[in-house]
């Protein structure tokens, strides 16, 4: 606990206190006071150095208040920082004084990039404009540097009329894991909103602990490790601003630790020449051969680490193979890191085409078309129930042999009365259903028909989270967009009915029967509008 000299206020660590006090209480507290340590006065604004130089100074004498005075526009101004009789004692506690003699701020903390960046809020706009350019202490290169990126940037917040918050600033100037490290050390609660030319991010904590995060359509951790990954842009820290979501639960130091390891894999990539166009192409070896090359390779999911390294034949690029295998960033960037520095994988130069040596054998067109309409309904273009039937037993035939991941989703979708009765969607506004979900599934994927007025989804490859989160989107589309004008004051109700293999609760083989059995039985019904 900390009490602030001339008042009757006590500020718990980490919380920021606005304490008025006039020019004699400034003289008596620390002019007059013993133990008191005053750097020469300079004629601008401090800089990230000169803060780090006070702090140093401070921790060479300790048990005194150090002293850092500057004079801009004809105004003076304050910055102290006291610290414990012995290293360990207590946090350095830091004070501004504005131009009035009045304490603007008083804060505990070690880390002097806060402070820098708390001091750029507090003094005055045509200061921060001029660049900052002061430097008794530090280096004039750097700051030289820096000054026009923030310059423009706040230039650009002005254009954007973005709130202020009590910590704001540039990324360019200030890395984002600063930022962290100074949220969770201070223990403050509230929203850091972080932007660039591209995208926006949310990021909310309470007593310094991360606990939701929102970008786009991520998924909160995914999100999060992307803005760790961010170099320019802006930041705002708004506090006690909070969130009903409670997505996150780990600590932001090891979350920090992980996003840095991820940077590291990103950059080992680049360093490569690797990106989502490059073509890869698997080296062929033995099982024996294989397990010995990833002995030290970093802890990933084996089994889609494998499946990566079969598929990469040399005719799939990079983002073809995490859309085939539904990955995440945090899931291919190490498995990549694993198969690139093994030589398991290799780039390819070009897409590899299959080329044969022997005469082209002539496909007849007729034949194939009159198979597909014996298999698909005219009216909706997609597969029958009977060819339904026969497709999902070839694909568990398949999976008992081969033990490859196979996910089956039942479907409904309809419109609610206002007694909550069911009904069937019109015909064209199936149309546009069944035209969305072939919009967002793969050609490997097979929609068909299901009983009379019901749909299923066969998807092979496919593990239980990658299903969900197909059908996640699906569900947010059908929300977003109405399926036909006049529905657009109606209900519609969506169910999905999900079981995957080899993920289901029953031993010894399963038949196709119990596989669709189980599939209904998980039926999860959503109500949108």
């Amino acid at each position: 606990m900390i009490l602030v000299k001339g008042t009757d206020q006590i500020r718990k660590p980490g919380l920021i206190s606005l304490v008025l006090m006039g020019d004699s209480a400034v003289q008596s507290s620390f002019s007059k006071g013993m133990g008191v340590k005053r750097l020469p006065k300079m004629q601008k604004v401090p800089s990230l150095g000169d803060v780090q130089y006070l702090i140093d100074q401070a921790m060479t004498c300790l048990g005194q208040t150090v002293e850092l005075p500057w004079s801009f526009a004809g105004k003076d101004f304050l910055l102290t920082v006291a610290t414990g009789k012995r290293r360990g004692d207590q946090l350095p506690v830091w004070t501004f004084f504005g131009p009035y003699g009045n304490v603007e701020w008083t804060y505990e903390t070690p880390d002097t990039s806060l402070i820098y960046n708390m001091l750029l809020n507090a003094v005055p706009q045509d200061n921060k404009s001029a660049g900052t350019v002061g430097n008794a202490y530090a280096s004039t290169k750097e700051e030289a540097r820096t000054a026009p990126r923030r310059t423009q940037s706040q230039k650009a917040m002005a254009q954007e009329q973005v709130k202020k918050g009590i910590l704001e600033g540039d990324l360019a100037n200030l890395p984002i894991s600063n930022i962290f490290q100074s949220i969770t050390t201070s223990a403050l609660s509230g929203r850091l909103y972080v932007k660039n030319p591209r995208q926006e991010a949310s990021l909310w904590f309470s007593e310094g602990n991360l606990y939701h995060c929102q970008l786009g359509q991520e998924s909160p951790l995914e999100g999060f490790y992307q803005v760790m990954g961010w170099s320019e842009g802006s930041f705002y820290f708004y506090q006690n601003e909070a969130s009903d979501e409670r997505s996150i639960n780990s600590r932001v130091e090891s979350l920090l630790m992980l996003a840095a390891t991820l940077l590291d894999y990103e950059k080992y990539l680049e360093q490569k020449k690797i990106n989502k166009e490059t073509f890869l192409k698997a080296n062929q070896v033995d099982d024996k051969l294989y397990g010995e090359c990833l002995i030290e390779a970093v802890p990933v999911e084996t089994d889609l680490q494998r499946r990566f390294w079969e598929m990469a034949d040399g005719t799939k690029n990079l983002g073809e193979l995490i859309v085939a295998l539904n990955m995440v960033r945090s899931q291919y960037l190490p498995i990549l890191f694993n198969l690139i520095k093994t030589t398991l994988i290799a780039v390819s130069e070009r897409k590899i085409k299959k080329t044969s040596s022997v005469a082209r054998f002539e496909i007849d067109s007729f034949l194939v078309s009159g198979v597909t309409k014996a298999i698909i309904r005219q009216e909706s273009g997609i597969n029958s129930f009977g060819a339904f039937l026969y497709l999902i037993q070839e694909e568990l035939t398949r999976f008992q042999t081969h033990n490859r991941p196979l996910t089956l989703t039942i479907l409904r979708v309809g419109v609610l009365d206002q007694a909550s009765q069911f009904s069937t969607l019109p015909e064209l506004a199936l149309k546009e259903f069944i035209s969305l979900v072939n919009s967002n599934i793969r050609k490997s994927d097979k929609f068909c028909h299901f009983q009379s007025f019901d749909f299923a989804l066969i998807m092979p490859e496919t593990e239980l989270t990658g299903a969900r989160a197909l059908l996640t989107q699906i569900k947010d589309k059908v929300a977003q967009r109405p399926l036909l004008p006049e529905l657009q004051s109606k209900r519609l109700a969506l169910s999905f009915g999900v079981e995957a293999l080899p993920d289901n609760e029953l031993d010894g083989e399963i038949d196709v029967g119990q596989l669709i059995s189980l599939a209904m039985s998980k039926r999860t019904d959503f109500i949108l509008g």
